[in-house]
């Protein structure tokens, strides 16, 4: 015969039975609030642009998932082959909310911003202020903070329809772009944390059509843009952008060379780039203290140096130090002069040493004070490794 239950009072038995009932309930119901993949508009990158019409054109590149039907069914998309296609929506509205409702109602499926990359800002949209569009994307539940931004010249959304050979898709292939050296990779939380920051600055790398030796055009990124309390004022050149890179604190994306003839250059690579930065404020002036501490290997000697020998590797230090020094001085000298802007983030290193100052009259009159800031920059290079080839091969091979 089954055994009898114990004799418990009735209310703990019924708070039990009550609780059972409760969680097999949830683990009966599964996912009813559950939305399938292939209900879902993925997005892989958005283009921002002044809409002719006034406000602003918002396009999207969609991930469009391939059928299990096999690899000869025709594809109306652009792009990989791995996995499935992309292809392409395009709505304006008076703010960027009110676009992205035009376009759902466009789009069969649920827009869904998780898998965002890229997001692409025209110049001219830039040029009147961002801060009211970056809103929605800071503000909204989905967009991916983490996504990277690129300025461009010309329409944003033409990027978007770029054939690009050696990746999947556009949002792929900038991905990449904002990794590598030529490109300073810049995230949306980044670039808001620095326009709502007490320097009210950013920038974000700047892209353009170049010709390639095909005759057609390719995206490339041709500087650095500068944004001034969200506008769009102008950019870096490449040297400056090279500055701006030291000044971050970046090394396994810097390299420097120093050429005492057009064929005979020392070229390095950073491997630790440690920068300390120190304002002083005299009443009347400020002065930023700059040191940087780099550790570098060489990659290629075609120079008269012989790192192996002492003096002659202590004197190469000494003439790279002299270029990072011009580099980094030439970053900030264009950022005073052409736009009296502060990308460097020296003011929050203010605010933080003197913010009795800062709130009294500094944060007012920070571009005036940035304007006529002094910059003393000081750097000590060390050449760590030569390389297997520890001799300059001219010098082996007896042309020196």
């Amino acid at each position: 015969m089954p055994k009898k239950m114990p004799n418990l009072p009735r209310l703990v038995r019924h708070a039990f039975l009550g609780a059972l009932a409760v969680l097999m309930g949830a683990l009966l119901a599964g996912c009813w609030d559950r939305t399938e993949i292939e209900d879902l508009t993925i997005i892989l990158s958005a283009a921002f642009d002044k809409a002719e019409e006034g406000g602003v054109q918002v396009s999207l590149e969609v991930f469009v998932p391939k059928s299990g039907g096999g690899e000869d069914q025709a594809s109306t998309g652009s792009g990989g082959e791995k996995g499935g296609d992309t292809t392409h929506f395009s709505a304006s509205g008076s703010t960027v909310g009110e676009a992205l409702y035009n376009l759902q109602n466009n789009v069969p499926r649920y827009i869904f911003w998780g898998h965002a990359e890229i997001y692409f800002i025209s110049q001219d949209l830039a040029r009147e202020g961002l801060l009211e569009h970056i809103d929605f994307l800071l503000r909204f539940q989905t967009p991916r903070l983490h996504a990277f931004v690129f300025l461009t010249e010309g329409k944003a959304s033409d990027f978007l329809q770029f054939k690009t050979m050696l990746h999947e898709n556009v949002a792929a292939m900038f991905k990449d772009l904002a990794r590598s050296r030529r490109a300073l990779g810049v995230s949306m939380l980044e670039a808001a944390q620095r326009l709502y920051g007490e320097s009210k600055a950013a920038y974000a790398p700047l892209v353009a059509w170049s010709p390639n030796h095909l005759g057609g055009e390719v995206p490339s990124v041709v500087g650095m843009g500068v944004l001034s309390k969200d506008r769009y004022v102008g950019r870096l050149s490449e040297k400056e952008t090279e500055g701006l890179m030291w000044l971050r604190g970046e090394n396994k994306r810097l390299y420097v060379s120093y050429c005492d003839a057009p064929k005979e250059c020392l070229s390095l690579r950073v491997r630790r780039n440690l920068v300390d930065t120190t304002p002083y404020w005299d009443g009347k002036k400020l002065t930023m203290r700059i040191r940087i501490t780099a550790n570098a290997d060489v990659v290629q000697n075609n120079s008269r140096f012989d790192i192996m020998d002492m003096p002659q590797n202590e004197k190469a230090e000494r003439e790279l130090e002299k270029q990072i020094i011009e580099t980094v001085q030439q970053a900030v000298r264009a950022t005073q002069e052409k736009w009296q802007t502060d990308i460097f983030d020296f003011a929050e290193k203010v605010h933080r040493k003197y913010p009795k100052e800062w709130n009294a009259f500094m944060e007012k009159e920070w571009s005036r004070i940035y304007s006529k800031m002094v910059l003393e920059t000081s750097v000590s290079l060390n050449i760590a490794r030569p390389g297997s080839a520890t001799s300059p091969m001219k010098k082996k091979v007896g042309e020196d």
